[in-house]
Formats: structure tokens, sequence, C-alpha cells
């Protein structure tokens, strides 16, 4: 039984409504219809997870010499009667391996990301403000009032981003992700250094010292933060918690480095930017790989070639 359905709707020249037809007669969906107008006709297909993107990228395929003349638009489906069923998914254990097996479109992925993406006032308010949350938690090693900082940390759409970027080789994406990241950074860094100049006294505290010394139990923890990242994004599960976990692993870090500096302790802040910078590439290569194991690829051969030395440079610059 299908429990994630997705309802397309295709709106296109008249011209080329004979080939959209041959495409889902051969892809058949659980279900479509066409209404056509005096120049455009509109299809609509209900389609579930399973071969959605094969659809997808077909409809992509022989639409192509049609230029910009044509839109597809994806749409989420809360419910559908009667209940579609499909050959092969009458036990419910086999449906479920099917599910986990198929992340959908990458179209979805990619729109989930980027509208997450933007330095806008609402991002620069939110780091800031978990920027002072998480110095303020270190400096007096309360730990809840540090958890509490990365609940409101945005960063999570930022290394999701990253990976999903690499994984597809869209430069754009990369590169829009880079500057989210570099003023999250900036950010981080600045508040702290106000923080740490004018509590010089205060930058000896077990939380601070913690996050200037690179080990393997912070490293695990980034990988596990990115995988848990890229899974999330893929099997459409709530990222709050996700989102602490990649935080967790970026945000202190970053503030402690600013704090350092602040204080004129520059060893301490070279430390923890290490420790940063460390993070920042297990979590990328966990996200990237997580991704690659689930199947993510770009469309077309050109795509997949561009995508394919994307991530073997960043895999390389990571490395």
């Amino acid at each position: 039984m299908e429990t994630d359905l997705r309802e397309l709707r295709i709106v296109l020249p008249k011209r080329w409504s004979g080939d959209v037809e041959r495409v889902l007669e051969a892809h058949d969906p659980l279900h479509w219809s066409r209404r056509a107008g005096e120049d455009e006709v509109e299809f609509t297909v209900l389609v579930g997870k399973q071969g959605r993107q094969e659809l997808i990228d077909a409809l992509q395929a022989v639409l192509a010499p049609a230029g910009d003349d044509w839109r597809l638009v994806i749409l989420p489906v809360e419910a559908s009667l009667p209940l579609a069923r499909r050959e092969g998914e009458e036990e419910a254990d086999e449906a479920g391996r099917k599910a986990d097996s198929d992340y959908g479109s990458r179209e979805e992925l990619y729109d989930d990301v980027v509208s997450g993406l933007g330095i806008g006032r609402d991002f620069l308010i939110f780091t800031a403000l978990s920027a002072v949350v998480a110095a303020v938690g270190l400096m007096e090693d309360n730990v809840a009032v540090v958890i509490g900082a990365m609940v409101i940390a945005p960063l999570l759409s930022t290394q999701l981003a990253l990976s999903l970027g690499a994984v597809l080789g869209d430069r754009h994406l990369i590169a829009r992700a880079a500057r989210n990241g570099v003023a999250g950074l900036l950010i981080a860094l600045g508040i702290g250094a106000i923080v740490g100049a004018v509590f010089p006294d205060r930058v000896e505290s077990t939380e601070l010292m913690l996050r200037t010394r690179v080990g393997w139990s912070s490293v695990i923890l980034a990988l596990a933060s990115g995988a848990a990242a890229a899974l999330s994004l893929l099997s459409g599960a709530k990222a709050s918690l996700v989102g602490v976990m990649v935080a967790a692993a970026l945000l202190p870090p970053a503030v402690t480095a600013g704090v350092m500096a602040g204080a004129g302790r520059f060893g301490e802040a070279a430390a923890a930017l290490m420790l940063f910078a460390v993070n920042v590439v297990a979590l990328n290569i966990s996200g990237q790989l997580m991704l690659l194991w689930r199947g993510v690829k770009p469309r077309t051969w050109l795509e997949r070639r561009a995508a394919e030395q994307s991530v073997r440079w960043s895999l390389a610059v990571w490395g």
C-alpha cells in the first residue's frame, strides 16, 4: 500500500502531450488524467514513492527539447481513496523494505535544502542569539544552556546543502552553503570575541577548555551528526533534534574560538578553530556518503560526471 504519495501537475503545449502520454503509459503511475485547453494540456498524475524519481527523470528528458514552455509541479498528498495497492506490496515488511530503498525525488530534496538557505534577518538574529547563549553557557559550565543554544542555531540547512551540492555536482548550491557557513562562523567568532574581551577572567571553565582539544569523541559525534542529518533529509523525518546534533558539533567550538581570541589566548583559540574545522570535515564526509549510499545522484550523464568530480574534489579537500 502506497503511503507516501505525490501529485504531479504538468502543464505543456499540446504538441508535446503525446510524448508525455507515452511516458506515463510506460511507467504506469497509480493514476493519471489529461485535461486539454485551447493551446495547452494539463496532466495530473498520482504517484507513490517507488518509481517517482524515474518518472520525473523520464518526463524531464522527453520535455527537454520544449525549452521553458512547460512546467512540472510536485505537490504532497495527505490522503487518497480508495487506498492504492500494488502487486507485491501486500506484506507489510516487504513494503517497508521498498520504502527504505527509495528517497522520493531529488527535486524534493533540493527544494527542502534550498528553502532553509539564505542570509536573511532571521538567520542573522538566530545565529547571534544562539552564539550569545552558547557563550554564556560555556563560561558558566551550564550544559543545559549550551544545549538551548544548539536548539535555536540555524546550522542544519547549510551542512545539508554542502553535502547535497557535492553529490549533485551543483557548484551554485555549494557556493550558497559556503556563504551561509562563513557568515555563521563570523557571527559566532565576533560575539564570542566580545564576550571574551568583557569577561577575560571567566575563560577557564571546563566546557570552554573541552572545546580546545580535538579528540576521537568529537569526530565520532560529527560523523554521526552528518549521517543523521542526511538521513533525516532522505526520510522526511523531523529535523529539529538532528539540527541540535549538528549544532553541537559546530557552534560550541566556534564560539569558544571567539571567546579565547577576545581574552587574548590565541593558542586556545586556534585549537578551537581546529576542532571546528575537523567537525565540518567529518559532518560533510559522512553526509555525502549517506546520500551516495541511498542512491542520490544527478539525472543526466554529464551531470553525473560533474558530480563524480565534485565528490572526489570534496573528499580530497576535506581529507
